[in-house]
């Protein structure tokens, strides 16, 4: 498994993401891929007492949630403490093969818990430089999506295979009788 697409950046900030306001960062690949987890640098809140959505999106706008392409619900106190911010993997529970091209969101999503304290993601706001993509907000739970581009970066890895998914392995061999 690689890092397919990554952000490291300065982590000079966090947005707190809760049921009110979730996060996102938008991404490009730039090949084919199967992508078996994500990453976030981050932890849990203050508060941290439900349920976070991990997932890959695409079609998300100012004024669409978009469709979710592959996700995965962890219970949000297993992340990283609060306090101590560290990389997060979450794997989902089947490969999901992406294309080049097509923009993606990366969407953190607090579904219970505190309504503005479930997740910490790290975010670069003195100098975000991803070319691929940026930095995404909801103001109302899973819509009213705005667009930070350009203003900030969250630290973020896509993992997976490039290339797509893997060739099917079996063998086939050929006996020649004489």
């Amino acid at each position: 498994m690689a890092i397919l697409t990554n952000y490291e950046g300065s982590n000079d900030d966090y947005e707190n993401g809760g049921t009110i306001g979730h996060r996102a960062q938008s991404f490009q690949l730039s090949e084919d891929a199967s992508v078996s987890s994500i990453s976030i640098y981050g932890s849990r809140g203050n508060s941290y007492s439900g349920t976070t959505r991990f997932a890959i999106y695409t079609g998300v706008t100012t004024g669409s949630s978009g469709t979710e392409v592959v996700g995965k619900t962890v219970n949000t106190s297993t992340l990283t403490g609060y306090g101590s911010p560290a990389w997060n993997e979450i794997t989902f529970d089947s490969p999901v093969n992406l294309v080049t091209g097509t923009t993606y969101f990366l969407k953190v999503m607090s579904l219970t818990g505190s309504s503005n304290d479930e997740v910490r993601w790290s975010t670069d706001t003195s100098s975000p430089g991803y070319a691929s993509g940026g930095s995404w907000y909801a103001t109302a739970g899973d819509t009213g999506w705005v667009d930070y581009s350009g203003s900030r970066d969250k630290n973020f890895r896509i993992n997976g295979t490039a290339g797509g998914a893997p060739a099917n392995t079996t063998n086939f061999f050929m006996l020649k009788m004489c």
